[in-house]
């Protein structure tokens, strides 16, 4: 998987062409906390040299990977990328997807959750934004993803978090589903994901296995 923050551009200007909207009604789809054990963030490690002199180590270009990083699927990782986030969910069996960024404290009750679907031709892409446990907008980005001539998106209104079309990429081959998400204030959030697929009949979900969640700072 590639963390590159290379998708921040597109979402920086995707993002400059969308005000959040408000005011549709629906039900959330709550993604449960629990997980196979606590968060294991990828080590990052450095071999001193034994003879001649001391080696400095370049920083890399990539932003280190946090979260269930060592191949239990579904996967999630999460890799800060000033603004904001690069938000990873790998799970190879997977027809669907679930990313929510949850509020802690007084928003613990608010959050923004993306939902795709495989279809028949393209991936059916849904972003919900939930404020006091109710949906009080949802965005249909399917199509969009991946066009250079259209753009959507919005923010959160309490978190503060932004997202747009241009900063998504969805590779149903791999399993894999990536998302860029802007951060407009500093704040603490909840990560997690969940992933659903095929075990019967084609576009019949089965039942959703659900990541750890991941703690940002």
């Amino acid at each position: 998987m590639n963390s590159s923050p290379r998708r921040l551009g597109p979402l920086l200007s995707t993002l400059a062409l969308v005000v959040a909207a408000c005011g549709s009604a629906g039900v959330a789809i709550p993604i449960s906390s629990t997980g196979s054990g606590p968060a294991v963030p990828d080590p990052t490690t450095a071999a001193a040299a034994t003879d001649g002199p001391a080696t400095t180590l370049l920083p890399t270009t990539s932003p280190p990977r946090l979260g269930n990083t060592d191949g239990r699927f579904p996967e999630l990782s999460v890799s800060p990328a000033d603004p904001g986030y690069i938000v990873e969910l790998l799970d190879p069996e997977a027809k669907a997807w679930k990313i929510l960024v949850v509020g802690s404290g007084d928003l613990a009750t608010d959050r923004l959750e993306l939902l795709v679907e495989v279809g028949d031709t393209a991936p059916g892409i849904e972003v919900r934004t939930i404020v006091d446990g109710k949906v009080v907008d949802a965005t249909d980005l399917t199509g969009l993803v991946g066009d250079e001539t259209a753009a959507a998106g919005g923010c959160h209104p309490t978190l503060q978090i932004c997202y747009g079309s241009g900063g998504m990429t969805i590779d149903p081959a791999k399993g894999l589903l990536e998302w860029v998400l802007e951060r407009i204030e500093p704040g603490r959030f909840q990560i997690g994901g969940a992933t659903a697929s095929w075990p019967g009949e084609p576009f019949i979900l089965g039942p959703w296995r659900t990541t750890e969640v991941f703690q940002t700072e």
